[in-house]
């Protein structure tokens, strides 16, 4: 593809760039910028001259950009759709029992049963509102902290005094990248759920 490329540019006496992918002599492949100026003499050209300047970095950078838009993409395709699916059904679903709430008598033995499922889907609809929120503004939401927002688990999620949670830290703490902290975050979060 670079050689008929290179074949149709050399034909014309423009100046032109090409980017390609080289194996060099160290049998590595890495990206290079090819560029060609043409010498011209009585409107002719004499000669080419090539210079090539390697950009692995510049492309890395690029490829890692890309992957970040995909990303980015499908994260807000899935806020969408939880936004539009699930969070909406939960509601639906939390307006319903409050309804039917209304009719259980007030000294009935199943009514507080009803309050509390209906505490836990207001809870799990207003995590998964901030879980749509993550997921639209990238979740850059300094969560960067790990064992802050665990150590905050137990109040966030209201977890009943009989339950037993802790969190302890053992040696020294290391920065994680932020996907990595997200997940372990997700993971615990979960789990105790």
């Amino acid at each position: 593809e670079m050689r008929v490329a290179r074949q149709r540019a050399l034909a014309g006496n423009d100046p032109f760039e090409l980017e390609a992918r080289v194996r060099r002599k160290d049998g590595l492949y890495r990206w290079f910028l090819f560029r060609y100026n043409p010498l011209i003499e009585h409107g002719r050209v004499r000669r080419w001259y090539a210079s090539a300047t390697e950009i692995e970095s510049r492309k890395q950078e690029e490829e890692r950009v890309r992957k970040e838009n995909v990303r980015l993409e499908e994260r807000t395709r899935i806020a969408q759709e939880l936004h539009d699916t699930l969070l909406q059904t939960f509601i639906s679903a939390s307006l319903h029992l409050n309804g039917a709430l209304l009719d259980v008598a007030e000294d009935s033995p199943i009514k507080p049963q009803f309050e509390r499922i209906l505490q836990l889907m207001e809870q799990g609809i207003g995590e998964a509102r901030n879980a749509i929120c993550g997921l639209r503004s990238s979740e850059t939401d300094d969560s960067s902290d790990l064992v802050h927002a665990l150590s905050r688990l137990k109040s966030d999620l209201e977890i009943q005094p009989a339950i037993d949670f802790r969190f302890t830290v053992a040696g020294r703490a290391r920065p994680l990248p932020q996907q990595v902290e997200e997940e372990i975050y997700r993971i615990a979060r979960e789990a105790l759920v």
